[in-house]
């Protein structure tokens, strides 16, 4: 597959906290336009203290085709229904979580299928993974997307990453990383869902 031409430059940032993810993409030269969903009023005003565009409200509340012609997807789903810190309520839900990634490849309609997520799924923080992924498999002119939780999430980015493969992306991986392999002084955990949906296209001296 190629490139399509005209799709935009924008980014949406589900549960975009203050700007971490942001900060990156800026330090990556990144020119994208990003622009964030928070429900966390503190979070919102540190973020966009700091020059970042926020939405204040919930990501559950948005709507798929006022998003249509974002390029790329960026989420950290609240993490403490599968956290060792928190109950891990979410591992209950899971399979409600997999049945809405599964019911895209069926045909089912996207807004019937996360309707059925949060009627099932007992805890809205864990409705915010099936959230993801759903998106991730319906915007239609998604190019890249990049998501990060904590390592009990890893088998879920796994099953995500097959969806994304039977949907015809190009290249997804799974990867779990811990901030003192990056000179940080403390060992933090974050397991990462990467995808490309497109061949990148040849530039001289760099690989394809």
């Amino acid at each position: 597959m190629t490139n399509p031409a005209g799709t935009g430059d924008l980014v949406l940032e589900q549960s975009a906290g203050p700007g971490g993810w942001d900060e990156a993409a800026k330090l990556l030269g990144r020119k994208e336009r990003i622009l964030g969903v928070e429900i966390n009023a503190d979070a919102v005003a540190t973020a966009c203290a700091a020059g970042h565009e926020r939405i204040h409200g919930s990501v559950l509340d948005q709507r798929l085709e006022d998003w249509a012609r974002a390029v790329g997807l960026i989420a950290s789903p609240v993490c403490p229904t599968f956290s060792d810190a928190g109950l891990r309520s979410g591992l209950a839900d899971y399979q409600q979580v997999l049945d809405v990634w599964t019911s895209i490849g069926w045909g089912i309609d996207p807004e019937e299928a996360m309707a059925d997520a949060r009627a099932t799924i007992s805890d809205p923080r864990t409705a915010l993974l099936a959230t993801a992924g759903l998106w991730a498999l319906t915007m239609p002119n998604l190019q890249w997307l990049a998501m990060e939780q904590v390592p009990a999430v890893e088998f879920a980015w796994e099953d995500l990453a097959a969806e994304l493969f039977s949907a015809g992306w190009d290249w997804v991986d799974v990867r779990t990383l811990d901030a003192v392999d990056f000179g940080l002084p403390a060992r933090r955990k974050r397991t990462y869902l990467v995808a490309r949906r497109y061949r990148a296209p040849y530039t001289r001296g760099t690989p394809t």
